[in-house]
């Protein structure tokens, strides 16, 4: 199975995850050695599951925090 097809086939994928996925994963070894890593001990991952994989591999904590009033808050990277 590809990355693409492995990407399109969590439950909640869209396209612009699904690209930007792919191509993380064609860039750099370490993210795909990762994810696919990821995939094969968590059978049905949400989107969110496999992108925080990939801002654990760049060093990241997540990014950005939805409230529940719907704002978004951004949280400084240190």
């Amino acid at each position: 199975m590809t990355d693409r097809e492995l990407m399109e086939n969590i439950y909640d994928s869209y396209d612009d995850f699904v690209n930007s996925m792919v191509r993380w994963m064609s860039s750099d070894r370490k993210i795909r050695t990762k994810v696919h890593s990821y995939l094969k001990t968590n059978p049905n991952p949400s989107t969110s599951d496999v992108l925080g994989v990939l801002w654990d591999c760049l060093g990241m904590e997540e990014p950005l925090e939805i409230l529940d009033n719907d704002a978004y808050k951004t949280r400084a990277i240190v």
